[in-house]
């Protein structure tokens, strides 16, 4: 072998034995790395399934990066040079040749010819027991796969903690939209406080810093909301707040129009009044539990179908037609007048009085409570006609159907009819009359009972309270 070729193979031999070695040395790093963030993730996520922590899963994930990061970075700053690689192979029982020959592979020398030819052929000798570990002891694969289960067994196992971490995470991410408007409509409100300076009264002062302050109340129950039934129950109450603010805001730009003859501040105010409403929409559309404490919406009449056709009399008439449904009619009355039934002696039936009833027996006179008798005859139909009472006929006094002890909780009753006849201002059910102040007591007391009793759902006993108050002042 010549001397040119002595110097290639000891340069391509410690080259080869450089790189094996730098890539078992970064290997090894990279799985103490790895290792080492595994270690802190399985820490994580024990914490999980002790207490509800939504973001474990994700640093866990960040932990395990950062530890191969760290791995990886300390493999490649350990990295070795040519003569530390000379110096392994010496450590095969070379006894420093490998090492001496490199640092002198430029000199030409007799005495350096005949150390590398020396080098070359033990090098040559040695050839097959001159290795390098590539993969780590079996301790450390070993832990490594243990701590890889470990992580991946934790994270995919369920908990309850872990779905109360759920929970919560996603009734905050609720919270925090509705209290990003909740800020645009108090920021709002500033604003227009603001730009309308003097013209404001102090009533009208104080009632925008009541609507601010009322929905600073809200923000921070948002804000402390951990679950979905209170995140739930503060909307149903931010929601009754925004009609209300969107409410008083047109009453005050309405008077701002007509009283003041302030076009400019009525217009300012109509902003403001929309941007209310624009903020009630977005809760409604953002999954409020409910459309708006304003009120629920009516039931439908009850309808009485065809009409219930009437017993033959004595004579054999035709039965009488049933009223249309409550809801139907206009004014108090509501319904179609009903025909009387026949007469003893087989005469067409009594008729309705005129007006709130408004039927005519067919070929009898009509009147108030008259009734006609001709004999043998038979009753040709129901009375037509829709009754036109007045729904501003105003009274201190309710009518509650059947007696005094009718259920005033909002359940449906057990059944049954309610009988009733006509009188100037319309239908007036069977029954006693009370006092106005006297069923709103009842109403309230069995409220407040409900409040105590937990009867209500979270957050709604304020605006129980708020609404007997206004009821009172009013």
């Amino acid at each position: 072998m010549g001397k040119n070729e002595e110097k290639e193979y000891i340069k391509r031999t410690i080259k080869s034995h450089k790189g094996k070695m730098n890539a078992a040395i970064l290997l090894k790093w990279m799985i103490r790395g790895l290792s080492a963030g595994l270690v802190a993730a399985l820490f994580i996520l024990i914490i999980a399934f002790l207490t509800p922590f939504y973001y474990a899963n994700l640093i866990a994930v960040i932990l395990i990066a950062a530890g191969f990061t760290a791995g990886l970075t300390v493999g490649m700053l350990k990295r070795i040079n040519d003569r530390k690689a000379a110096l392994d192979i010496d450590s095969h029982g070379l006894h420093e040749r490998v090492v001496t020959a490199f640092e002198a592979i430029d000199k030409d020398e007799d005495i350096y010819r005949l150390q590398r030819s020396d080098a070359v052929k033990r090098m040559k000798a040695k050839e097959g027991s001159i290795r390098v570990r590539l993969l780590p002891r079996p301790r450390a694969i070993c832990i490594l796969t243990l701590l890889l289960t470990a992580v991946i067994v934790s994270v995919l196992l369920p908990s309850k903690t872990k779905t109360e971490a759920m929970n919560i995470h996603i009734a905050r991410k609720e919270a925090e939209k509705a209290i990003d408007d909740v800020d645009d409509l108090i920021e709002e409100l500033k604003n227009t406080k603001e730009d309308l300076g003097n013209k404001l009264s102090k009533e009208e002062q104080k009632k925008i810093d009541d609507m601010i302050s009322s929905l600073e109340k809200s923000r921070d129950e948002l804000k402390n909301a951990d679950n979905m039934d209170k995140v739930d129950a503060a909307k149903d109450k931010l929601d009754f707040k925004y009609n209300d603010i969107e409410n008083k805001l047109s009453d005050m730009s309405n008077a701002k129009q007509k009283l003041d003859d302030d076009p400019e501040s009525a217009e300012r105010m109509k902003e403001a009044a929309e941007k209310a409403a624009e903020e009630r929409e977005k809760l409604k559309e953002n999954g409020s539990t409910t459309e708006g404490n304003s009120g629920q919406p009516g039931q439908e009449g009850n309808t009485g179908g065809e009409g219930s056709t009437g017993q033959e009399g004595n004579t054999g008439g035709e039965g009488s037609t049933g009223g249309e449904g409550n809801t139907g009619g206009e004014g108090n009355t509501g319904g179609e007048g009903s025909t009387g039934g026949e007469g003893n002696t087989g005469g067409e039936g009594s008729t309705g009085g005129e007006g709130n009833t408004g039927s005519t027996g067919q070929g009898g006179s009509t009147g108030q409570g008259g009734s006609t008798e001709e004999g043998g005859g038979t009753e040709e139909g129901g009375g037509s006609g829709r009754g036109e009472g007045s729904s501003n006929v105003s009274h201190d006094y309710i009518s509650i159907p059947g007696d005094k002890d009718s259920r005033i909780d909002g359940k449906d009753g057990e059944g049954g009819s309610s009988d009733y006849g006509s009188t100037k201002n319309g239908p007036a059910w069977e029954g006693e009359h009370v006092p106005y102040e006297e069923v709103i007591s009842e109403y309230e007391k069995s409220a407040y009972e409900g409040i105590e009793s937990g009867k209500y759902p979270p957050g709604m006993e304020d605006i129980i309270r708020e609404y007997f108050g206004n009821l009172v002042e009013d």
